[in-house]
């Protein structure tokens, strides 16, 4: 098929990558440069696809302000449209070109493969920066700038500012993360004070015709242009399970350990949804690996996540040793960006682990729900990447149909106090007047600026205070930045810094299953604070720190030795910004409670009570949470009954994690009274149309505060922060909305469903009595008919009276048995109830109806309850 290069027209099929695409096997192409081979780097480079596109790459950078490249994977775009730039003299000038990754393990090996095809050392005249990592360039002209998202905002546009960056492409767009978005928005308000720089905005499974639209909005109809690069990828086979499979993780573990034993060379990459789920799946195959055939090749289990450090995700791109293969276990990390070669075989589980923000409870949580259709394509594509492969798919292929076409943009559903934060930074505060690429729901937005408010990020304009303009620039959460501001009233600094770079990385304690993990828990009990699970990670991290920071320390110890030397690295860089920000670093001397009313300073929204049946209540919205069995505080109840807690994970049941025992008393100085009140504040709103944000000060916070008193009042700023009529009314309208929310809608649903099950069971029940009561009257007359019959022959020809009576007796018998069967056939016709049955269908067809709004089918649910209620009157009259 031709492979020249395609400009996109309107009313023609829109670009994009797709399986069902045409492809070919050349045994000349190679889909990357491999990482040793005899041909030069030049010549790796020319055999790449995009190589013969160069020339109309440049023309369309060069006369486009923004150029939207749609390509298959592996086709080059990533690696080398930096260095064609660089190679056509747009950093001739002393600048820089600027590219971002939606992942730091993309940053860190894109960044890695630029430098050896340019022949330099990584950190010379190419780099990277990442959260916690900063290995910028140091010659004043650079090749490119490797950085994750979201430390672009913080870096990158100073840069583009001050006319050190030409040209800046995002990679990977299809990912819609949220600072990807933040970055577009800020790129196309740039480019309106700043014609010369140049965007590029690149991945394989894009929705090219959607950005476009949004670069040409309000601007030329020539602002944008879309190239289509035709890829060449080798054909992937795609196999389907015929049924469900109940156990993801096992059948994934089962499907690699097949194709180790059935196939041909060729690593492996499992896709699965979190580190936990990598972890059960190594620890399968591991139990599977003493039964391996010796005429198999050798696996070698790896695991690819973002809990692990640079070097440790770095060994996944290493070649396989002779007579073995890898088997990567990763979460959809590997999806994009991230290049491993030598990848043949893949099997897809089909889920995938996203954050979802309510911005009611101001809560977040992990969800793991199916992947969407254009992720099933990137995945199945790491498959043909050097030769043809197969895609195991663990789900029906009919399942297709129901995924969603595109994962929804993190805009959507994350919190968005931080990344309003940086924009405000950035000098931008009239956020309704940003050009979002997906606007976030009018609910978040306000959420966050009433938390920034409460947190004294913000003045009651809007503006950003002194300490907002400091935290904006923390590579830290807003709560953790917070903490470490709030140190310096505590006097606990020392502390603070420890806690909030323990906190940064995970799963600290290590505690296998069996009797080593009974042993290791032991251990850990060394560390354990009485008052949760801060002040133990302290505890651990200051005897890791007394003790020589040696890795045989923390093995004893039940310790991470990566996690710990991480932990200090973190430490080290934040304690240059409280350096920075005059922050004292004093230590409470072991005061606790001056450490823990710091705690709550970050950690104000995420409150928890503790309730009789094990489980806490989240002080905003009432969830209901469960702690994590790693947590110290999961087989006890805090002595005050209320704690903090760091972060919250929905599987099977919410849980929540590193949790801190507290007094409910210091939450009434972070604006807990105002959910009371927001009902005046909603009527204030139909008013005045416009949003006033109170002083947060109170909530009521357990039995005997529940109710506000009468004089109470809602403090309001002198000067709102003024927001859209529609904007206003939307959120108004829902707030004042009768719509159930989800959980309480789930909570009716499991009593309806509840009260069917007993009114059954009830009625089998009685049926079973019913049929019992029969057996024992017709056993009962046998043994009468028995005995009449045995008295008969006994007395011979006797009188006529002793006959009539023995069968008056049977009569009387046979009738009271009759009397009961034809009770038990009425009760038989009442086991059919057609009409509690209508009723219920009718109550399922309504709630199909109405999902949004459940409480409307109140009338069928009475009639439901009304027709059982009748069908037992109906029944136990018949037992009378």
């Amino acid at each position: 098929m031709s492979t020249a290069l395609k400009f996109w027209k309107p009313g023609t099929a829109g670009p994009g990558s797709s399986l069902d695409r045409a492809s070919e096997q050349e045994g000349s192409l190679v889909q990357s440069a491999p990482t040793s081979s005899l041909l030069s780097i030049q010549g790796q480079r020319e055999r790449l696809p995009i190589f013969q596109h160069r020339s109309k790459l440049l023309y369309c950078v060069e006369n486009y302000g923004v150029t939207i490249v749609v390509g298959q994977t592996g086709c080059g775009k990533t690696t080398q449209l930096p260095q064609y730039l660089h190679e056509a003299g747009w950093t001739s000038n002393g600048t820089t070109i600027a590219c971002t990754q939606p992942r730091r393990v993309a940053a860190t090996s894109v960044a890695g493969r630029v430098a050896s095809e340019v022949g330099s050392v990584l950190g010379d005249e190419v780099g990277y920066t990442i959260r916690f990592e900063d290995r910028d360039p140091r010659r004043p002209s650079s090749y490119a700038l490797q950085r994750h998202n979201g430390m672009s905002i913080h870096k990158c546009i100073p840069d583009i500012q001050s006319f050190t960056s030409p040209s800046f492409q995002i990679d990977e767009a299809h990912e819609r993360s949220i600072y990807t978005d933040l970055l577009l928005g800020i790129l196309k308000k740039i480019r309106r004070k700043r014609p010369s720089l140049r965007l590029i905005v690149s991945s394989a499974t894009l929705d090219a015709t959607s950005f476009k639209d949004y670069f040409t909005s309000g601007t030329s109809p020539d602002e944008a242009t879309i190239i289509s690069l035709e890829g060449r990828m080798y054909p992937v086979e795609v196999a389907y399970l015929q049924e469900p499979a109940p156990d993801y993780v096992r059948k994934a573990a089962q499907v690699a350990w097949n194709i180790n034993l059935q196939q041909g060379p060729g690593d492996i990459l499992v896709f699965l949804t979190g580190r936990d789920d990598i972890e059960r799946c190594l620890e399968e195959l591991s139990e599977m690996l003493p039964t391996l055939p010796r005429n198999a090749p050798r696996l070698v289990p790896l695991a690819l996540h973002a809990g692990l450090t640079t070097d440790e995700q770095l060994h996944v791109f290493e070649p396989a040793e002779r007579g073995s293969r890898k088997l990567i276990v990763s979460t959809n990390i590997a999806e994009a960006s991230v290049t491993i070669e030598g990848i043949k075989y893949v099997v897809d589980s089909g889920f995938v682990k996203i954050r979802v923000y309510n911005p009611t409870t101001s809560l977040a949580s992990l969800l793991t729900v199916p992947i969407s259709v254009a992720s099933a394509t990137q995945r199945a594509g790491r498959a043909g990447r050097t030769s043809p492969g197969i895609c195991y798919r663990l789900y029906p292929e009919s399942s297709l149909d129901s995924m969603p076409l595109s994962t929804p943009p993190e805009i959507t559903r994350t919190d968005m106090t931080t990344p309003i934060l940086q924009l405000k930074s950035l000098g931008i505060d009239d956020l309704m007047k940003f050009e979002w690429v997906s606007s976030p729901p009018a609910e978040t937005v306000l959420r966050a600026l009433e938390g920034l408010h409460a947190a004294g990020m913000i003045d009651d304009n809007g503006r950003l205070t002194l300490m907002g303009e400091q935290v904006a620039e923390c590579p830290v959460e807003v709560g953790i930045a917070r903490m470490l501001f709030q140190s310096k009233e505590h006097t606990c600094g020392e502390e603070i810094l420890t806690i909030a770079a323990m906190t940064a990385v995970q799963d600290v304690f290590v505690i296998p299953d069996g009797a080593p993990g009974a042993l290791a828990e032991l251990e850990r009990r060394k560390f354990t604070a009485e008052e949760g699970d801060h002040l133990t990670l302290l505890n651990a991290y200051n005897a890791f720190v007394k003790y020589g920071r040696s890795s045989g320390w923390c093995k004893a110890h039940a310790l991470s030795f990566r996690a710990m030397s991480r932990a200090v690295s973190i430490r080290a860089q934040l304690k240059k910004y409280m350096q920075r920000f005059n922050l004292p670093l004093e230590s409470c001397q072991g005061d606790a409670k001056r450490l823990r009313r710091c705690l709550v300073s970050g950690y104000w929204r995420n409150g928890a009570r503790w309730m009789a049946d094990g489980t806490y209540r989240s002080v905003r919205g009432s969830k209901i949470l469960s702690v994590h069995p790693t947590s110290v505080l999961f087989t006890r109840k805090p002595r005050s009954g209320w704690v903090i807690f760091h972060e919250m994970e929905e599987t099977k049941k919410t849980q929540i994690r590193i949790l801190t025992e507290i007094e409910p008393d210091w939450l009434l100085d972070h604006g807990h009274r105002y959910e009371e009140q927001r009902r005046d504040v909603i009527n204030k709103l139909r008013r005045d149309v416009a949003w006033e944000i109170p002083n947060l000060s109170s909530v009521s916070m357990g039995a005997s505060q529940s109710r506000s008193e009468p004089d109470e009042k809602v403090f309001q700023s002198e000067t709102p922060i003024s927001f859209s009529p529609d904007v206003v009314n939307q959120l108004s309208n829902r707030l004042e909305s009768p719509e159930t929310s989800p959980e309480r809608q789930t909570v009716l649903d499991a009593h309806i469903r509840a009260r069917i099950h007993d009114e059954l069971e009830h009625l089998r029940t009685e049926e079973e009595h019913v049929q019992s009561e029969i057996e024992r009257a017709l056993e009962k007359e046998n043994l009468d008919r028995e005995r009449a019959m045995a008295g008969d022959a006994s007395e011979g020809d006797g009188n006529a009276a002793g006959e009539v009576r023995s069968s008056a007796v049977l009569q009387g018998d046979l009738e009271e048995i009759r009397e009961k069967i034809s009770k038990y056939q009425t009760r038989k016709e009442l086991t059919e109830y057609p009409e509690v049955k209508s009723h219920g269908d009718a109550v399922v067809e309504c709630y199909r109806r109405n999902p949004t709004t459940p409480l409307d089918c109140w009338k069928e649910v009475d009639r439901f309850k009304s027709s059982v209620a009748k069908l037992e009157q109906e029944y136990f009259k018949t037992l009378q």
